[in-house]
């Protein structure tokens, strides 16, 4: 019985969100049909429930899908290098086993930046960063691995940012975060070309 009146709950409190939302996106006259907002002159802007509930905008999620495929190679990096005894970058990036579709950036489809859909991650590090691909390799081949939080491995390619003059990288032991554009451009010019 109990298990029946929680789920009664859980199912209205769904419904409300979603009629509020319904009702603040489309019967409020603050979206038009694309979900493009609409500003009226003199209106005070409000936040929307959505925004009151902490449920974060589309550009935040970007960002943080970001990070999380930038984190997805790093821990595909490390996890070749705890597999080898080498310990050195490989000539060949198809040696990581990574996966191509962490190199999809889904806010860029049906633009010019998209990856194709038959793309293959190439068979050496100069290729990768000259392909469409959005992150650059700023490593070098021979190069051994430390696992080191000073020391990049992928950076996000100016243009594919999702912040304005923010970058993304993974560093070896795994961790992301943003830089500044003057320290990205430092990475970049490590990038085998």
């Amino acid at each position: 019985m109990a298990k029946r009146i929680f789920a009664g709950s859980v199912i209205t409190v769904v419904l409300i969100i979603f009629f509020a939302v319904l009702y603040e996106r489309y019967a409020s006259g603050k979206y038009n049909r694309e979900g493009e907002r609409i500003y009226v002159v003199g209106e005070v802007d409000r936040p929307t429930l959505l925004e009151r509930l902490g449920i974060e905008p589309r550009e935040k999620s970007r960002n943080i899908t970001v990070k999380n495929q930038l984190k997805n190679i790093g821990t595909e990096v490390a996890v070749y290098f705890s597999d080898k005894l080498t310990g050195t970058y490989p000539e060949n990036p198809q040696e990581f086993k990574l996966d191509k579709d962490n190199f999809y950036l889904r806010y860029l489809q049906r633009t010019d930046k998209e990856l194709s859909k038959d793309w293959q991650i190439p068979d050496s590090w100069e290729k990768l960063n000259n392909s469409s691909s959005p992150f650059l390799f700023v490593g070098k081949a021979g190069e051994k691995y430390t696992g080191s939080a000073e020391k990049p491995v992928f950076i996000i390619k100016n243009g594919y940012q999702t912040q304005l003059d923010l970058f993304d990288v993974v560093f070896e032991d795994g961790h992301v975060e943003y830089l500044k554009l003057g320290d990205a451009e430092k990475y970049w010019q490590l990038a085998p070309r």
